[in-house]
């Protein structure tokens, strides 16, 4: 009895090369939105930088806007909803829960020192509880159909706000979309956020 060789065109069980999961995560934002669609464009404005800093405590969120076709438009967004939307674009890449957006704004130093840089009033800060976070969903997601409206884009609000479960009861919350902000310095020399 001869021994054959060993059969060398057979795959491996395990690829030599770890997994690119975000190439799998764009592709399931392209087919959420790929309904005609591009993925929409968001600029998110702050003002009140200290130069020198970026997204920097003290600064304010203060308008989002939508890249229509033709103009941008103006999301209708109160102080609250645009720094919850803020902060689930700045992380888009994974999911956060209700706890986990509520434990930003008391832990992460922009949300926590919002706006100071202009009024050391506090008029400026807003606190998210865990419990009111569907709600601000909804909200978001609200203004969001009357902006694609008015841009005469038909994307589906839900599709660019996701809602994704856990295997527990939990559900994560996701923004899709790109995304870029623009900052305008503030006038005034003190920066007490800073120190």
């Amino acid at each position: 009895m001869t021994m054959r060789p060993a059969d060398t065109t057979r795959t491996p069980a395990y690829p030599s090369k770890p997994l690119d999961l975000s190439k799998c995560a764009r592709s399931r934002q392209v087919s959420a939105l790929s309904r005609g669609e591009a993925i929409p464009h968001f600029t998110i404005w702050h003002r009140f930088r200290a130069p020198g800093t970026e997204c920097g405590a003290g600064e304010e969120v203060a308008a989002i806007s939508l890249r229509g076709r033709e103009n941008d438009v103006h999301l209708p967004l109160s102080l609250g909803l645009r720094l919850v939307f803020d902060l689930l674009a700045r992380h888009r890449h994974v999911p956060l829960s209700a706890a986990q957006i509520s434990v930003s704004f008391s832990s992460e130093p922009f949300y926590r020192k919002h706006g100071c840089n202009a009024l050391k009033d506090g008029s400026l800060l807003r606190r998210v509880s865990r419990s009111s976070v569907r709600v601000y969903i909804e909200r978001i997601r609200r203004a969001l159909a009357l902006s694609f409206q008015e841009a005469q884009m038909q994307i589906d609000p839900r599709a660019v706000l996701v809602s994704q479960e856990t295997v527990t009861n939990e559900i994560g919350y996701r923004l899709h979309g790109s995304f870029t902000w623009v900052h305008t310095d503030h006038a005034g020399q003190e920066f007490e956020c800073l120190r």
